[in-house]
């Protein structure tokens, strides 16, 4: 379960780095364009949905280690 552990908070930090990143970038570019923002937001919905995938596998691991 630990290694279980060590591998879901990697893929768990991959995204929300890719996440912060972005924003920071976004953040410093004062001359950001509604095109920069559009591509950034599209980055951002993409990460989130993976992060939305790695719950969803989570959860999915616990409810089978219950009802072990």
């Amino acid at each position: 379960m630990c290694q279980v552990l060590q591998n879901a908070s990697h893929e768990l930090n991959t995204p929300l780095t890719v996440i912060k990143t972005s924003i920071d970038v976004l953040r410093l570019n004062k001359n950001a364009s509604k095109t920069d923002y559009e591509e950034v937001l599209a980055l951002i919905d993409n990460e989130v949905n993976k992060l939305s995938k790695i719950s969803d596998k989570l959860l999915e691991i616990t409810n089978k280690k219950t009802r072990e």
